[in-house]
């Protein structure tokens, strides 16, 4: 190995360690991926310094090869075009703690972070591609320049007023999982107030059918109770064993530290739904409260609304949305006209209009909607014709 010539040696070096960084980050463990790129763009510069350094052995222009410089080179540009960021070359610059290197890093990181933007995304957002999360592209044509808010919305919303009751509360809380829900003044003019968190309104939804769960809960401690005496009057009392068993003492232990008392703890729906299962003589009693109190409106005295939410008009460019959405990290904001909520723009809208998911699902709308246009034109002009020929 003393012999080994470096061009082997880099080679080798390029390849194992690049094969070896990708097992590395592939495993599900914590695992960087700076340095090691960093490393791998060193020894392909080092090796494309000592190609220059045996053709021009004698220098150019004086000036001799050094091959550690291609080194640095490498490695800041290696590592922008992986990453996607400029701020590589400083980072070169700190290491080094010189910058006599400092216009051809410059180049370099410049050069590859144009070419790998064109080819391909950064190597951290590959991996949420490919985990699938929230991911918000970057604009890169022109064409999204002419779509606006109004052409990516949802129409479709799901959102309270001041008029909704309990009932519509628990229906709209079951069929969906957003976070908030917009809320408006009526069902007709819709002008958004603000916005309410799903927390706060299973809160006033609990809090109202609390009553209702708490008369279930006093129905089943009283069924419990009958079940134990009538259990105790039938079994026979046996005497206690002087020993305990390993099962016994840890049911004891499951039953103090893992099971709280029922007077301690609130009642629930599914309290609720026991005993209706249970007892049908209790149970319409029940329903009839529940129904009692699902019909009242809703009260939001009580609860905490966002009175100022994200919201655009819907005007606002695409280039504008996207601007808002990557700097305020928002995940939806309400498209408003006139005060009135008409849609709201999702980062999955978003994303997948900037993908061009989106344009394919309008252009079949739009061609649909032309088509339905082109149809009843034609049936007016021909009824026109008849009408024309019958009075002839």
């Amino acid at each position: 190995w003393g012999n080994t010539s470096i061009f082997l040696s880099l080679i080798l070096f390029i390849l194992f360690h690049f094969i070896f960084t990708g097992i590395a980050v592939a495993l599900p463990i914590p695992a960087g991926v700076f340095f090691p790129v960093f490393l791998i763009g060193a020894a392909f510069g080092r090796l494309v310094g000592e190609t220059m350094d045996v053709m021009f052995h004698s220098g150019i222009n004086g000036h001799l090869i050094a091959p550690g410089g291609y080194a640095v080179v490498g490695a800041a540009a290696m590592a922008g075009g992986v990453t996607h960021t400029i701020s590589t070359s400083v980072i070169v610059f700190e290491l080094t703690g010189q910058i006599t290197h400092i216009l051809p890093v410059m180049i370099a990181v410049l050069i590859s972070v144009a070419i790998a933007s064109l080819l391909q995304p950064s190597f951290y957002d590959s991996i949420i591609q490919i985990k699938e999360l929230p991911f918000l592209p970057d604009l890169k044509l022109h064409k999204y320049y002419n779509l606006y808010a109004s052409d990516i919305m949802r129409r479709d919303l799901l959102y309270l007023s001041y008029q909704s009751t309990y009932r519509d509360l628990r229906q709209l809380l079951k069929n969906s999982k957003h976070s908030s829900f917009p809320l408006v003044d009526n069902t007709e003019s819709r002008v958004l107030i603000g916005s309410v968190s799903r927390l706060n309104l299973w809160f006033i939804l609990n809090e109202q059918l609390q009553g209702v769960y708490e008369h279930a809960r006093e129905i089943k401690n009283r069924q419990l109770k009958g079940e134990n005496e009538e259990s105790r009057s039938v079994s026979p009392e046996r005497p206690s064993s002087p020993k305990t068993s390993i099962v016994q003492s840890m049911s004891t232990f499951t039953r103090i530290f893992k099971s709280p008392p029922t007077d301690d703890v609130d009642a629930t729906e599914e309290d609720l739904a026991e005993v209706i299962d249970s007892e049908p003589e209790s149970s319409e009693y029940l329903l009839q409260l529940e129904e009692q109190q699902l019909s009242q409106t809703i009260i939001f005295d009580s609860i905490l609304i966002d009175p100022s939410p994200f919201q655009l008009v819907e005007m606002t460019s695409l280039t504008k949305v996207h601007s808002l959405f990557s700097l305020l990290s928002l995940s939806h904001a309400y498209v408003t006209s006139l005060g009135k909520l008409v849609g709201v723009v999702t980062l999955s809208d978003l994303s997948d209009a900037i993908e061009g998911k989106q344009f394919s699902r309008l252009n079949q709308q739009t061609s649909s909607e032309l088509s339905d246009i082109q149809m009843r034109e034609f049936a007016t002009s021909d009824e026109e014709t008849d009408t024309n020929v019958t009075n002839i």
